[in-house]
């Protein structure tokens, strides 16, 4: 006897459907198909923050071990690099890699060693400023550039702005007039 999906529509085999609950919290026969659930869980991935996918028929919350029964390993790889990420995140020592390589790793040194040598990719950061390590400048000395740069931007921002817009009369925020009278 085939079985409605109520997802897709279509009559499908009970060997297309979980042959347990969906999730540990569930309390309905599942009646969404395999495929349409994996299909789900990639789309409320990409969308969702991941601790708040939900099952397509009822609001129970996905726990790992769901996702690791009914997912592909695409979608559990990603559900598993969030895990780590959401694990490290508060961790000071935890640098991740200023490459994009995706790696991160912890670094103990502190200021007392601030280069970080990513072990996956090689890649040089800086540990206190958490960017691509500034080869030739102490960080003190970093700094002070980085503040530099930021006065002289701040700098050109106000001349921009004196001259291209006037006082509001009422209530005196600076305002472009580009067009009218």
């Amino acid at each position: 006897m085939k079985i409605e999906c109520i997802v897709c529509g279509d009559f499908k085999e009970p060997e297309d459907f979980s042959s347990s609950l969906i999730t540990q919290e569930c309390k309905h026969f599942p009646t969404t198909c395999l495929e349409c659930l994996r299909r789900a869980l990639r789309s409320e991935l990409e969308r969702k923050h991941w601790e708040a996918i939900k099952c397509p028929q009822c609001s129970a919350i996905f726990k790992y071990q769901d996702i690791q029964k009914i997912a592909d390993d695409e979608t559990k790889g990603k559900y598993d690099t969030l895990i780590i990420q959401r694990a490290v995140k508060d961790d000071p020592n935890f640098i991740w890699c200023s490459s994009d390589c995706g790696s991160g790793q912890l670094h103990e040194g502190g200021s007392d060693e601030p280069i970080m040598k990513c072990n996956s990719c090689g890649n040089l950061t800086c540990s206190q400023h958490r960017v691509a390590w500034h080869k030739g400048l102490t960080c003190e000395q970093y700094d002070e550039k980085e503040a530099a740069r930021h006065t002289k931007e701040d700098k050109a921002s106000a001349k921009t702005i004196k001259q291209v817009t006037k006082s509001c009369p009422k209530c005196k925020a600076h305002i472009e007039k580009n067009g009218g009278w």
